[in-house]
């Protein structure tokens, strides 16, 4: 094994070029995008495969692969799971930007094989982001909200028990009419505005015990099972039940807590290792 520190520029230019002077069979990493199309470029010329920690499908090739749980997966995953559930109607809240893109880009994907579903798309700003003008927005507050009030109105002049009966539970609500989605699913950039979105929703009658809300891999880390909000939602994830028994191996080991990625590169030397031993690979 030769490690190499991505992080240090210097470093990883001169080392790489120094192994790839060596009988070198197989590159574990990069992580990020840009430094693995940068160590792509550089082995370019060498017939050496590369399995990068990184979930973007996008930069993968016949000699690069991707090992993290891809956007692609994740929405097949979670959409497939919902539609079983009968759920239909769903909005999706994404940030406008690249990845933002490949979220709709892959939903429509997913849309036109099950055209059966309905997807509204509501963008924010990730620079910028107002959690209450968005969350407003989606609801469709503002109309809602008149809906009310002309109810009200009319069920004051029609005067009737009936009537009655009706205003005293519509003058305990701030909308009238149902939302236009029956599920919410949320893929922010991080877990941040996840939470932000999750506390101001309900107050624009987005509310969770009647709407399905729905989350990416961003969720998984214990931090969702902390936000009221976010309580009866789902989310995708690799298994859970697996890590900690790799979390428990490894503190017994290193007497310390593994880093999100070591499962990812402890299960990539395990495949290596088993196609090694097998006569055919």
């Amino acid at each position: 094994f030769t490690i190499i520190d991505t992080g240090d520029e210097e470093q990883l230019l001169s080392r790489l070029y120094r192994v790839l002077e060596g009988d070198i069979d197989i590159i574990i990493g990069p992580v990020f995008s840009d430094k693995v199309n940068q160590v792509r470029e550089i082995t370019k010329n060498k017939a050496i495969p590369i399995i990068a920690l990184s979930n973007n499908s996008e930069i993968q090739d016949d000699r690069l692969y991707v090992f993290g749980l891809t956007l692609e997966d994740e929405i097949k995953g979670l959409l497939d799971y919902s539609i079983k559930r009968n759920l239909k109607k769903y909005a999706v809240l994404i940030p406008r930007n690249q990845f933002g893109s490949r979220v709709e880009r892959e939903i429509k994907k997913f849309q036109s094989k099950n055209n059966s579903s309905s997807f509204i798309f509501t963008f924010y700003d990730p620079n910028f982001p107002n959690f209450y003008n968005v969350s407003k927005n989606l609801s469709n507050f503002e109309e809602r909200k008149t809906n009310l009030e002309k109810r009200i109105q009319q069920l004051e002049i029609e005067n009737s028990e009936k009537a009655k009966e009706e205003l005293k539970k519509l003058k305990k609500l701030d909308t009238y009419g149902e939302l236009s989605f029956e599920a919410l699913m949320i893929f922010a950039q991080n877990f941040q505005e996840v939470s932000n979105f999750s506390s101001i929703l309900p107050y624009y009658d987005v509310d969770p015990k009647k709407v399905q809300y729905i989350g990416s891999s961003l969720w998984a880390k214990n931090l969702a099972l902390k936000e009221p909000g976010l309580e009866n939602g789902y989310f995708t994830s690799l298994d859970i039940d697996n890590r900690r028994k790799f979390e428990d191996m490894y503190l017994g080991i290193f007497n310390s807590k593994p880093h999100p990625l070591a499962t990812l590169s402890y299960d990539i030397v395990g495949l290596i290792s088993n196609l090694h031993q097998d006569k055919n690979n």
